[in-house]
């Protein structure tokens, strides 16, 4: 190798090797860039760059802000009020709203604590924030809602009547009302009439042949209903007759015309005193205002009976109200018809009938503190749980029955 071509290949070696360490190694700054790069990083951001950085955090913020309660264990209002919420043999917890907010905290990962207060001292406690959320038949009302929030309503329902079987009127005043009553007044006027129109009939075929029995005038007329009376009745006295060929066929028809009426009417007065003694005082809302009225102390029924001024007796339970109803003491009991069916058991079962009527609409929901966070969330599995039917049906049949 001559002395030209060992130049070369050394200076071939001086430039690889200078690319190596351009690539694998950083280049010192001096003093003055390394300062005007670290005053360009601690730079203020811009508007904009701001306005990017808080929409980044919002949500990390938001999400936190909604977990941070996960972590704690709820504490969840709760009062007995069969077959929504009550204590079941074991002593645990259950019913429909019971059971609704089992899966609703399923759901949603919560933890809770039922706690038993009674309504009013639940909502107070909603109201101040000692709970956090109240699970039972609560009425959703627009005077509760200026006190605490509510989610959708997850059952609807309205008032019932219950009245006691042995609250049925005495025999007597059951037929002396039938006899007063507008069916036994509307068959009598029938009679008569149809008694009127026979006479009249008689009384113009036989007041020339026989004028002593069927006189002119309206004495003959008189003559002629008293003969259709007596000829649909079968008595028969004799004391009048028809003697003309048209007077006796119109005898014999209604002869046998009055055996038919007089069946239709004594099975008429039969239904109209059957149903008399069937029915109770109560027929509806309508008659509570003249009977004696019981409803449960600080409920919803309460409220709408005194807004009708309608005094109603209070009661402690609802089993104590029916009990009175089945005793006669009050004539009507007023609750929500679902709880009223739910206790219609039993001995009661007999003893106390719930009307067929509906009145005052009804929505229950779950009340929580103004403003929670909780109720967006509920909300959402709430509407999610009504939109399944096989899900609902079997939770409401569980303590309704199909």
């Amino acid at each position: 190798m001559t002395g030209l071509e060992k130049i070369i290949r050394f200076l071939s070696l001086l430039i690889v090797f200078g690319s190596y360490l351009s690539l694998n190694c950083p280049v010192a700054l001096s003093a003055e860039e390394t300062a005007a790069d670290n005053e360009v990083a601690l730079q203020e951001p811009s508007p904009l760059e701001k306005e990017s950085l808080v929409e980044a955090k919002i949500p990390v913020v938001a999400r936190l802000s909604k977990e941070t309660p996960h972590r704690r264990q709820l504490i969840v209002a709760t009062k007995e009020a069969p077959p929504f919420s009550f204590r079941n043999q074991e002593g645990e917890w259950s019913g429909i709203s019971i059971d609704l907010w089992k899966d609703l905290a399923h759901q949603l990962g919560l933890k809770y604590e039922l706690k038993e207060y009674d309504i009013e001292g639940l909502l107070r406690a909603t109201e101040n924030r000692d709970v956090d959320a109240a699970v039972a038949a609560i009425s959703v009302t627009s005077e509760r809602e200026k006190r605490v929030d509510f989610t959708h309503s997850f059952f609807y329902t309205g008032l019932g009547i219950a009245v006691g079987a042995s609250g049925e009127s005495n025999p007597v005043f059951t037929v002396i009302r039938s006899l007063f009553s507008s069916r036994f007044l509307g068959y009598l006027a029938g009679l008569i009439g149809v008694l009127f129109v026979i006479g009249i009939g008689i009384w113009l075929l036989e007041r020339r042949a026989t004028a002593s029995d069927f006189s002119r005038g309206p004495k003959g007329i008189w003559d002629g209903f008293w003969w259709s009376a007596v000829t649909m009745t079968t008595v028969g006295y004799g004391d009048a007759a028809p003697k003309t060929a048209l007077g006796r066929v119109l005898g014999l028809i209604w002869m046998f015309a009055a055996i038919i009426i007089i069946s239709f009417f004594t099975a008429g007065i039969a239904s109209s005193i059957t149903v008399n003694s069937l029915e109770t005082r109560v027929k509806g809302p309508a008659d509570l205002p003249h009977v004696k009225v019981g409803t449960l102390t600080n409920s919803s029924a309460e409220r709408y009976l005194r807004k009708r001024s309608i005094r109603p007796r209070e009661f402690a339970s609802v089993q104590a109200g029916l009990e009175a109803a089945a005793k006669g003491e009050v004539d009507a009991f007023v609750h929500d018809r679902a709880i009223l069916q739910y206790y219609r058991t039993g001995a009661l079962s007999e003893q106390v009938t719930i009307l067929d009527v509906v009145f005052n609409p009804q929505n229950y929901g779950i009340a929580l503190p103004t403003g929670s966070w909780l109720r967006e969330e509920i909300n959402t599995e709430l509407l999610k749980h009504q939109s399944d039917e096989v899900y609902w049906q079997n939770l409401t049949s569980r303590y309704l029955g199909p």
